[in-house]
Parts: C-alpha cells; sequence; structure tokens
C-alpha cells in the first residue's frame, strides 16, 4: 500500500493545499510507500534547470532552488473555502506548522529527485547527506559520490 505524487508541467502539486497535506500526512505515517512520478517534460524542465543554473557558477543550493525543491506552503491554494480554512487549521496545530510542512515538502523532493539530477549535484558539491534521507544507503548514489570524491582529490595532486 502506498502514494505516489504525480509532477506534470500543466499543474503544480504543491501549490495545492490538499496535496501537500496529504504528502505530509503519508510520510508522518510510519511504514507506508510513497514515490513521485514525474512526466517527460517535468524531469526534462527540472533538469535543464539545474544545468543551465550550474553553467552560470550558482553553488548547488541554488541549484535546488532553481529546480524548484523548496517551496512555500503557506501560499498552496484550495478551490473550496470551507477546505482552505480546515487544512490551515490542521497545519497549524503541527509542530512547527507551516515551516515544517515546507521542509517535509522540501525533503520529499530531495529523496525523490532523478538520479541523474543528483548525480549532477554531487558533482557540483553536494554534500551526500544533502541528496536525501536514503542517499547514504543508495549504492549508486554513494559510488558515485566517493569516485567524485577521489577525482578530486586525485585531480588536486
Amino acid at each position: 500500500c502506498g502514494m505516489v505524487a504525480v509532477h506534470t508541467t500543466s499543474a503544480d502539486l504543491y501549490s495545492r493545499l490538499w496535496c501537500v497535506h496529504e504528502v505530509e500526512r503519508a510520510i508522518a505515517q510510519k511504514g507506508l510507500k510513497i514515490a513521485a512520478a514525474m512526466s517527460d517534460p517535468y524531469r526534462s524542465n527540472m533538469a535543464e534547470n539545474v544545468r543551465n543554473t550550474l553553467k552560470i557558477g550558482a553553488s548547488p543550493h541554488q541549484c535546488l532552488e532553481a529546480a524548484e525543491v523548496s517551496v512555500s506552503t503557506i501560499r498552496a491554494q484550495c478551490s473550496r473555502t470551507d477546505d482552505r480554512n480546515m487544512l490551515r487549521g490542521k497545519i497549524m496545530e503541527l509542530d512547527g506548522n507551516f515551516c515544517h510542512l515546507d521542509e517535509v515538502i522540501r525533503s520529499f523532493r530531495i529523496d525523490t529527485l532523478p538520479l541523474d539530477i543528483k548525480f549532477r549535484l554531487i558533482a557540483a558539491g553536494l554534500p551526500l547527506h544533502e541528496c536525501g534521507q536514503a542517499a547514504p544507503n543508495d549504492l549508486p548514489i554513494v559510488l558515485f559520490a566517493v569516485s567524485e570524491s577521489a577525482e578530486g582529490l586525485l585531480g588536486a595532486n
């Protein structure tokens, strides 16, 4: 049993209050499998934003911003006023309220970044521990990070 967050270029999942609330609630339930699916155009746009931001000399953290990993969930909307008020009330009951929700969504988005984008960010200097909660246990990511570190050390001599 689980949940899939679907990312497309036609609608921003994280601008919808129900969506951010449901992602946070799913993450809060231990043992529930949560994944992200991305349309090809969405994934391509994200990769292009990261590539272009790196080309101008931006930091890996700025590239995460360009990839729209961070969100401001307090701006998220509902089509129904009653739903919006109810959900905002529930979010305000959380420890850290909207700040907590922003961090949960940011962490989820980093965890579910496509592997090629994570590799590009690691190559640009993003520390492994900032590549998502599962990154230190993800063999391809660890091997890539180690090879990048070794290449940097060998190139320095």
